[in-house]
């Protein structure tokens, strides 16, 4: 079998595992890697119809996912929803700071807008804000909670139909998802105005070491595990320039890091009938023991338990790239005259 060609440079890719399974029982999938712009992906890169709409009726059990679903419900209690989030993991952090550059007067797209807490924590920064998603369960959902700027759609649709561009347009752990990340940025970048910014975050590859593989969530719900370069590679066919977000302080000063998306053992999360399978659940059971541990150990201790915390990540801090995290924030300008194709 001749190994396929990288779809973001084109180069000989190698397979480096074969028959992995997948986030769905009874799937598996080879990993190819890249040895030129450091991309891993997986084979076949088919999302199979239905998957998302059993992971939105399970999301409230689902490893990885459960956080959304405690998200959506105590985040309409916060005086400042988007520095709430931002204290919650890495991405938002990336968001808001970028965000807070801005004019207020922004126009934002927000792809992929899930239950919709991100957006409704962008227009409580007073940003007036369009949430999209293809999930039509997902925006009703939204819609419930916080208001009616959300619409079910498709991004190359709403590329093609826009009158009017967007000064920001957002994607949230979303590329690494999608079945072609060039044709989705290539969209991204028609929907934003010459001089608007696009603020992507996606699980960071240059942040592991160069023989890992595979530290994201199991394919087919990740397809891509992009590494710096392969972003800048996609940035450049587009005429985008490229900026990393530095994480340094908040890698510093962040009490403890998100949720695991994947067993160790790569058990699958759901069943062939889309229902949550024993390993799922017996995660989620250890994860609320140690929820409720750490939870008594800041009750017992106090004001001590964020300097203590602190003393932890500066001991480690010398074997840690600091200005990486296992999330990449990734800013993109678009500038009409450097715009050489866009998909």
């Amino acid at each position: 079998m001749t190994p396929p060609l990288c779809r973001l440079c084109h180069a000989p890719a190698v397979a480096i595992a074969g028959a992995q399974p997948g986030y769905v029982a009874g799937h598996s999938f080879a990993i190819f890697a890249c040895q030129y712009c450091d991309l891993q992906f997986a084979s076949p890169a088919i999302v199979p119809a239905g998957l998302y709409d059993a992971i939105y009726e399970n999301v409230a059990d689902l490893p990885g996912y459960s956080r959304y679903a405690r998200w959506r419900s105590l985040i309409k209690s916060e005086a400042d929803p988007l520095a709430w989030l931002a204290r919650k993991e890495p991405a938002f952090h990336f968001l808001r700071v970028e965000l807070l550059r801005l004019p207020t007067s922004s126009r934002v797209l927000e792809v992929g807008c899930g239950l919709g807490y991100l957006g409704y924590a962008i227009r409580s920064a007073g940003f007036e804000i369009t949430c999209l998603d293809i999930s039509e369960d997902a925006v009703a959902k939204a819609r419930a909670s916080f208001g009616d700027f959300y619409q079910a759609g498709d991004l190359q649709a709403l590329a093609r139909e826009a009158s009017r561009p967007y000064d920001v347009v957002i994607a949230c752990e979303l590329i690494e998802h999608v079945e072609d990340p060039l044709a989705f940025l290539g969209a991204m970048t028609r929907l934003v105005r010459p001089g608007g910014t696009l603020l992507v975050t996606t699980p960071n590859k240059s942040a592991a070491g160069l023989a890992s593989l595979w530290l994201t969530e199991l394919p087919p719900v990740h397809l891509w595990w992009f590494s710096e370069t392969a972003i800048r590679t996609m940035a450049r066919s587009l005429g985008l320039s490229v900026r990393f977000f530095d994480f340094t302080a908040m890698n510093l000063g962040h009490p403890e890091p998100p949720d695991p998306i994947h067993a160790p053992s790569g058990d699958a999360w759901l069943d062939e009938t889309g229902a949550i399978t024993p390993a799922a659940r017996r995660w989620m059971s250890t994860r609320d023991r140690q929820i409720r541990r750490k939870a008594a150990q800041r009750r017992l201790l106090g004001g001590i338990w964020p300097y203590l915390q602190r003393l932890k990540r500066k001991a480690s801090a010398a074997s840690l790239a600091l200005e990486k995290s296992g999330t990449m924030g990734i800013v993109l300008t678009k500038d009409a005259a450097r715009a050489t194709r866009l998909v």
